[in-house]
């Protein structure tokens, strides 16, 4: 949840930054309306997950629906913006004739952080899975005696 809260406001951060370059360099403009509209995926899907996250963590959420929600917005997320955040400040970098600076720096490090943590969250199975996956082995294990 940290990688995320950080991850949207890396992409805002940079977001400021452009727009305020863009004033003084005409060719960011043509960036300006595909960024905005990933920034708002981004904030879109942390409010989404937050949401789901609190809800499990409060019992309201604990029965399966919440856990595979969970799942798809970490996938969507990693899909529909921390991908694209690559991408659009690859192609900025490109336009600014190969600078990088701290806020582009800021954004790529937020994203790839959340990038490599949502995956991680997809691949470590939850509590709910491994006390499944034990009972059932229990089980099988009691049926063979």
């Amino acid at each position: 949840m940290v990688t995320s809260f950080a991850d949207v406001l890396g992409d805002w951060v940079y977001y400021g930054r452009i727009l305020a370059l863009s004033k003084e360099v005409a060719d960011l403009e043509r960036f300006m309306a595909p960024l905005f509209v990933f920034n708002i995926i981004s904030t879109l899907m942390g409010v989404l997950l937050v949401t789901s996250l609190v809800k499990k963590g409060l019992g309201k959420g604990e029965d399966s629906h919440c856990v595979k929600a969970v799942g798809w917005f970490l996938s969507l997320e990693i899909l529909l913006e921390d991908i694209p955040q690559f991408v659009m400040t690859k192609i900025i970098y490109d336009a600014r004739g190969g600078e990088w600076t701290p806020t582009a720096i800021f954004n790529v490090t937020t994203s790839a952080f959340n990038f490599v943590f949502n995956l991680l969250d997809l691949a470590t199975p939850d509590d709910d899975e491994e006390e499944n996956a034990a009972t059932e082995g229990q089980v099988y294990t009691n049926m063979e005696a």
